[in-house]
């Protein structure tokens, strides 16, 4: 299910090491952190506007693509935008919206020597990820009267006909625009240099979960996660979450 964004904001000589931190935390290859496939969206840092919003079934192979560290036919990827907007910009925002490496799928990389997860729950964790694109394209045209600078056309369209004006809360969630539980605490590359940020970020993605599963509050979902309760208390005692004590004293989501 997806369920946790993780922003970042990076530099053109900083693109390597970023890649590297989403194969990390994302990898098709391993069982740790989140499954590669996503859907993903480059931003800009200094209005929090979106410009590109796409999905991946290998989210660290795409962003090589996109930043021409990989292959790939100008046509087929977004790397003159990205090289234009280094001529013009310091920094470029890039977030994804990750899900459970329960639903890792099989990708090019993975198909031998790996065994990806299979069978309905498989197929329905790829249709969410083209429902999710679809339906973010769609709102931010709604929201905008045009697509992002980057979408030329839309997405599935499932999601497309799922889309409304209100969808668009849920994409500024990519950006630095909104502040809300849904979104990690740490970036990209901070999550990939610290074991315990992500193994905090991954129990809160079970809490992020059984939000959007059950349509509760970051509260109640919380305190439904009992088993996970020495998780929850080194989460506690690190002081991870600067307002912890009032999200759990009230049913808060904005």
């Amino acid at each position: 299910m997806l369920s946790t964004f993780i922003r970042d904001i990076y530099a053109q000589h900083e693109t390597e090491e970023l890649a590297e931190a989403i194969e990390d935390i994302a990898s098709s290859v391993d069982t740790n952190g989140w499954a590669s496939a996503g859907v993903y969206c480059f931003w800009d840092p200094k209005e929090n506007e979106v410009l590109y919003i796409g999905l991946a079934r290998d989210l660290s192979v795409r962003f090589r693509e996109h930043n021409n560290l990989k292959s790939c036919p100008a046509h087929s990827c977004k790397r003159d935008k990205v090289a234009e907007w280094f001529q013009s910009n310091e920094r470029l925002g890039y977030s994804i919206l990750v899900q459970s490496q329960l639903s890792q799928p099989e990708v090019t990389r993975n198909s031998k020597g790996f065994c990806p997860s299979t069978g309905s729950f498989l197929y329905d964790a790829l249709e969410a990820i083209k429902i999710s694109e679809g339906v973010f394209i769609e709102a931010q045209k709604l929201a905008k009267g045009k697509f992002s600078p980057w979408n030329k056309v839309g997405g599935y369209y499932y999601g497309k006909d799922k889309a409304t004006s209100d969808h668009q809360e849920f994409i500024e969630l990519f950006t630095n625009r909104r502040i809300d539980t849904s979104v990690a605490l740490s970036s990209i590359r901070e999550l990939s240099s610290d074991a315990t940020l992500e193994t905090f970020e991954l129990y809160l993605h079970v809490v992020r979960q059984m939000m959007t599963f059950y349509g509760i509050s970051f509260s109640q979902a919380w305190h439904l996660s009992e088993e996970y309760f020495e998780e929850k208390k080194r989460i506690q005692a690190s002081g991870y979450i600067p307002n912890l004590s009032e999200l759990l004293s009230q049913d808060w989501h904005s």
